[in-house]
């Protein structure tokens, strides 16, 4: 039985650490078109040089 109930807890910590990683890739890859107070990748599509 706990062996049961500690492979479920570190299944849903899997899980839970693979969410925050894809949402953190999510927000990376729009932050780089859409970028916060000017700065600018080179290879960013709406990137608009001053």
């Amino acid at each position: 039985m706990v062996k049961k109930i500690a492979l479920w807890a570190g299944l849903v910590a899997c899980l839970a650490f693979s969410i925050a990683v894809l949402i953190g890739l999510v927000q990376g890859f729009y932050e780089m078109d859409h970028p916060p107070g000017g700065w600018c990748q080179d290879n960013s599509a709406t990137c608009v040089h001053p």
